[in-house]
């Protein structure tokens, strides 16, 4: 028998040059022993943008650049971005309100596997919506998420490729 597994390759490209790769299959901790072969799976592919923009100058910026701002799938794939940034500022990330609900800035619903577009690690006591206008959503130092001003300055992270395949191991 051949046991399924969604496997991931994740490129983190800073804007200094520094690059880190991670890789592993979906719902397993231990990565260590995982090889990530970029034709076997098409990467995740981020930037972290150090330059402090409002939320829609940050999301024109991505999407003039790579595919749009950052669309986190997983629980994993918020530690290890948050890992990964070693956090000292918030960052915007894609998620922002929509009418009535949050959604991703990258539209596209063929993108998303099953739940992956209803994802969500928002830190206590948010969206708090404080003073109805917070409506994008930033990632906090401790990689928790929180609604804030969409005019506020802040680095971001941009997103750039498709989600893995699923392969036989």
């Amino acid at each position: 028998l051949l046991a399924m597994a969604l496997l991931y390759c994740a490129l983190f490209r800073f804007t200094d040059g520094n690059t880190k790769i991670f890789s592993g299959t979906a719902g397993t901790q231990d990565t260590s022993s995982r090889l990530c072969f970029l034709p076997s799976c098409f990467p995740h592919l981020y930037y972290y943008i150090t330059t402090g923009l409002t939320w829609k100058a940050a999301q024109d910026y991505c999407r003039s650049k790579y595919t749009d701002l950052a669309t986190i799938h997983t629980e994993q794939e918020q530690t290890k971005l948050n890992q990964l940034l070693q956090s000292q500022l918030y960052v915007w990330i894609g998620l922002h309100a929509d009418t009535d609900a949050w959604s991703w800035s990258l539209e596209n619903q063929d993108y998303y596997g099953l739940g992956e577009a209803g994802f969500r690690m928002w830190a206590p006591f948010e969206p708090n919506d404080d003073g109805n206008y917070q409506v994008c959503v930033l990632m906090t130092t401790a990689g928790e998420w929180a609604d804030g001003l969409c005019t506020w300055e802040l680095p971001f992270i941009c997103y750039s490729g498709k989600k893995g395949h699923t392969v036989a191991i």
